[in-house]
């Protein structure tokens, strides 16, 4: 295929974003237009390659994803958080297969200076042919864990990760320049948000937040995964928990409640999925772990493959693809669940993340299950209240950084969220 048709695919995907709106800058529309993705994604069929999904490049023992090309248009809208300048220097953590990398180097020129990091050394291996072959080749590439940054080159005007985080480390802190911007996933509360932070003195303060998933950071510090424990012999039917978790109740209890009917009723809200993910969920989960005293347990309650199929869960969301799964969030405490679910009878239907979205409107039921009614009560003050409240979204937090030994007293707009070495405050506007 010769030039003029590649160029073809290539506009047509710019062109697919900006009327998306998340490409609106013409520095970044620019790089999308120079910098031939095809070139890092070798054996793909172009209409793949120039189309808004992300690509796998690498899996796992398991078949999870360990590596991919992320999806252009979270790529794009990354890029515009991060606010690139001609002559930046920048410090890029994830690899991946390199484009992102020469989005950036395009972007910065050659008076800037773009290192990047990835642990896994055969993707670095990889990305360096293909930046070289790109035209890239003044990209540094290295190989290390890039929770500790890379003092080398530092300090940087900008830090983006590609790669999703519970934590923001030492190290990007304090390699970032003051008035500089870090961008990461972050996993907040939930859901992971991409949040653009500016170095202001001490703080970390964000400029801008959108919602993204991405596969999570490596290394020392990686978050501890999600915990699966199963609901009876097969491993499909499950229960997510954070890590280190305590169930509130035994799993035999548990089985043993999801086999009666249980008692169902509406909350009065409509909501789409997006507004599940992205607003009602980090509500939920700031409201229970920070102003309830951590009581009972946010869960996610699961059936997978076939099992997806049978109605054996309430059903909110499900998952088609290799993935498929039906979901419901739930709340679990000694003596009953709540579960959140779509009404009566109407089941979720399996969306292809990769190329579908659900933004259709359904009431939000809640399901008890168990003999106990307060996990219920709870849970329907929570979405009542979300609710009445504006129907707070994410999009609009402010969150500022404070370091973890500082003393701070939120106010009544506020959430205090302890992390390691950090306090975040966030606030919904």
């Amino acid at each position: 295929m010769n030039d003029s048709e590649i160029q073809k695919y290539q506009h047509a995907l710019v062109e697919q974003l900006k009327k998306a709106r998340v490409l609106t800058t013409p520095q970044v529309e620019a790089a999308f237009r120079k910098v031939p993705r095809h070139l890092f994604l070798p054996g793909e069929p172009l209409d793949k390659v120039y189309s808004d999904v992300a690509i796998v490049r690498k899996r796992g023992e398991e078949g999870q994803w360990t590596s991919s090309s992320s999806q252009p248009a979270i790529m794009a809208i990354m890029l515009e958080q991060l606010d690139l300048q001609p002559g930046q220097r920048v410090l890029e953590i994830g690899t991946g297969t390199g484009f992102n990398a020469a989005l950036i180097a395009s972007i910065v020129g050659t008076g800037g200076n773009v290192a990047t990091v990835d642990i896994q050394p055969d993707l670095i291996e990889d990305a360096r042919v293909r930046l070289d072959a790109a035209g890239y080749d003044q990209v540094q590439t290295i190989v290390g864990d890039g929770g500790y940054g890379y003092p080398a080159a530092a300090p940087y005007d900008r830090i983006i990760l590609t790669v999703g985080s519970d934590v923001i480390t030492h190290a990007w802190k304090e390699q970032l320049a003051p008035g500089g911007i870090l961008v990461l996933p972050f996993a907040i509360v939930g859901p992971q948000h991409s949040v653009a932070f500016e170095k202001r003195g001490e703080e970390l303060v964000s400029r801008s937040i959108h919602p993204c998933g991405f596969m999570p950071l490596q290394g020392t510090f990686a978050a501890a995964q999600p915990v699966r424990t199963p609901l009876g012999a097969d491993p499909r039917l499950f229960l997510m928990t954070r890590a280190g978790a305590e169930l509130p109740v035994e799993v035999d209890v548990i089985v043993d409640w999801l086999r009666q009917a249980g008692s169902d009723r509406g909350t009065g809200v409509t909501v789409t999925s997006d507004e599940l993910e992205r607003d009602l969920f980090t509500w939920v989960g700031l409201q229970q772990l920070h102003k309830e005293g951590q009581q009972g347990l946010l869960a996610t309650l699961g059936a997978a493959g076939d099992l997806a199929d049978q109605n054996l869960i309430p059903s909110l969301a499900g998952m088609g693809g290799e993935w498929k799964a039906m979901y419901s969030a739930v709340l679990v405490e000694a003596d009953g669940i709540a579960a959140l679910m779509r009404p009566p009878g109407q089941i979720a239907p399996f969306i292809d993340v990769m190329h579908q979205e659900d933004n259709t409107l359904f009431e939000l039921y809640l399901r008890q299950l168990g003999p106990g009614a307060h996990a219920s009560q709870r849970m329907l003050k929570y979405v009542q209240n979300w609710d009445q409240a504006g129907r707070p979204t994410s999009l609009r937090w402010q969150i500022r950084t404070l370091p973890a030994e500082t003393a701070y007293q939120p106010a009544a707009d506020e959430f205090l969220v302890e992390k390691p070495w950090t306090k975040l405050i966030v606030r919904y506007q």
